[in-house]
Parts: structure tokens; sequence; C-alpha cells
């Protein structure tokens, strides 16, 4: 509205104009008093906009052939700046209807919902090939926990800028103001579903651990598992006149064996006899008995062979033991009464 005209009424010469250009536009049309006071507001209108009276004559009336009618948009507000022409456009360059771009709040809240839209379809690619992976692990339950999580914060910022979209276009309807240019929905129109991915494999079954059982189980498991003792090998007789390191001991036999056991030769037995004076040297060795050795003839001849691994000579237990007298009671009485007779001749006189 031109602030020139406003709250003023046009003059008389406009409505004369009109009325002329409407008869030669439509000559075969009537046009009567009632129609020309209900067109009256309207022109008013066009001429407080700075319109003249030829083209407020094209604008808001029409024709069917019989009658002139007020147009479509006779008196109405169509607003301005309702799109924008595509980027980068000059003056005289042609534009094309599917070439316009809208408003600038409808703009910002599409690319923000295409950008979200975008990113959902990523995250939801990689949480897919996560569930197609075998040999579930706790592991990726987490991560799969956070990809969900992700999904559904993506999902409520899409909705956030769908509602402003949204709000813009019901904000102008609520004001009877013209409606912007809108493209298709697209994004805009997409509802995000976090919650049909499918469910997650089966976790993959631990191996039982193995059972302990009492210790007797255990003890009789595994005395099942020690392989059959050899046959043992039979001891080999000791060699004649060496005595083995562990003579002390028995050595041990097996129960099934019938070898018979030889005593070890005992040693030499030796009497010493008290020496006697030179008188009685004579009558003292024709009295005694001569001293007898007693020597095993194997101890003399060792018979040939292979010698024990492990043998020393040594003593028996029996040549520990102290030597038992040779005579009896009656010859040691009688041997001490001539060492007492001699004793008593060597005497002086």
């Amino acid at each position: 509205m031109w602030k020139s005209r406003a709250d003023k009424l046009p003059p008389a010469q406009f409505f004369a104009d009109l009325i002329a250009h409407l008869r030669n536009l439509y000559p075969g049309a009537s046009l009567d008093e009632k129609l020309a006071r209900a067109m009256r507001d309207i022109w008013v209108a066009e001429w407080r906009a700075g319109q003249s009276a030829q083209d407020t004559a094209k604008a808001t009336c029409s024709c069917d052939g019989t009658t002139i009618v007020p147009s479509a948009g006779a008196g109405r507000d169509l607003g301005k700046r309702l799109a924008r022409p595509p980027k980068g456009a000059k003056r005289g360059d042609f534009v094309a209807p599917d070439d316009l771009r809208e408003a600038t709040p409808l703009a910002a809240a599409r690319r923000e919902a295409e950008r979200y839209a975008q990113a959902f379809d990523r995250v939801r690619a990689v949480t897919l090939k996560l569930l197609q992976v075998k040999g579930w692990s706790a592991a990726k339950a987490l991560r799969l926990q956070k990809l969900r999580s992700v999904l559904g914060e993506i999902k409520a910022k899409h909705e956030a800028v769908v509602a402003k979209y949204e709000s813009v276009r019901r904000s102008r309807k609520e004001a009877k103001e013209p409606e912007l240019y809108t493209k298709p929905l697209g994004a805009v129109g997409l509802t995000l579903r976090p919650d049909e991915l499918p469910e997650p494999p089966p976790a993959k079954e631990k191996k039982p651990p193995k059972a302990k059982g009492p210790p007797q189980e255990r003890k009789a498991h595994q005395e099942k598992k020690t392989p059959t003792d050899p046959q043992p090998r039979r001891a080999k007789k000791p060699e004649t006149g060496a005595i083995s390191v562990d003579a002390s001991k028995p050595e041990a036999r097996p129960a099934d064996c019938k070898c018979k056991t030889e005593p070890p030769a005992a040693a030499p037995v030796v009497t010493v006899v008290p020496a006697a004076p030179p008188s009685v040297a004579a009558t003292t060795n024709a009295a005694a008995p001569a001293t007898s050795v007693a020597t095993s003839p194997a101890a003399d001849k060792p018979k040939r062979g292979r010698k024990p691994k492990a043998t020393v000579a040594a003593a028996t237990p029996a040549a520990a033991e102290p030597a038992k007298p040779a005579l009896s009671d009656a010859e040691a009485e009688e041997l001490a009464n001539l060492f007492a007779q001699a004793s008593a001749e060597d005497k002086p006189s």
C-alpha cells in the first residue's frame, strides 16, 4: 500500500476509466450496478496499492462469456518473497517452476532434516553390520548399546527439526498470510525408527569347567592312568668273598622267587694264647692245642665272573663280635696251674 494513498479514496475518473476498460474487455457481458457495488471495495484496495484503472480491470475481473465476475485474486494480498529464485540466477534469466527454492526458514529446517536422516542411515548400517558378526560377546553387546543410544539421539534431533518446519507453515496459515512455496517433503516427511533393528545373535556358549571330584576319586583316576610296573628283575647272587655295601639289609625279593639265600661266609676265628715263660715254652707248646684258623676255600679263590657294580671288601657283622675261647674250662684251669708252677721254679732260692 502506498503511504500517500492510505485512508484515501480514488478520484471519480478512476471509476469511469475502470468501467470503460471492462466493457471493452468483455463486450458481450452485462455490467450492472449490483456488480459495481460488490467490486467497489476491491477496486479501492487496488488503487491504494498503486494500481492504475487499466491494471485493476485486468487483475480483478474475469468473464465466463455472459457475466463479468471477480477474479480469484481480486482483493487479496498475495504477499511477497514467498519463494526464492535458483541459486546464482541473474536479472533477465529464465526461471523454471521446478527451479524455485523455498524461503529461508523452511530451507534451513529442511537441510538439517536431511543431514540427520543421512547420519541415521550411516549409523544404522554400522549397527546392522555388527549384528551379522558371528561369536557374540559382551564387548559387542556393549557396542550395540552405544549405537542404539546414538540412533535415539539422532531421531530426537530429526523430530525437532521437522516440528520447526511445520511450525513455520502453520503460523502463516493461522495468520491468514499467503502460504510459502514448499517442495515435496523428502527428508522432512521421514520417520526414523531405531527400534526396527533385528535382535542380536545368541551369545557363544562357553565349555563347562571340568568337575573336581573328591581326593579319593582323583587318586583312583590317577592310578588308572599309571602304566603297569614291569616284572622285577631277579637279583644276582653275590660273588663269594665280596660283600655288597648294602649287605647289612636283606635284599628284597619277589614273593614268587624260590631261590635259596646262602649265608655270607664266616670270618676266620683266631684264638690268642698268652705267651709262656721260656722254661716252660716247650711244655706249653706241647700242651696247648694248635691254633686253628678256619677259612673258607671260596674266600681264598674267588670265582671269576662279572663283579657287582658297587661292592667293597668289608668285615661282616660276625667279625665285629669278640672272639670266643676255643678251650674248655678244665683245659684253661690246667694251663693256669702250669704257669704258676713255672713261676715258682724260676724264683731264686
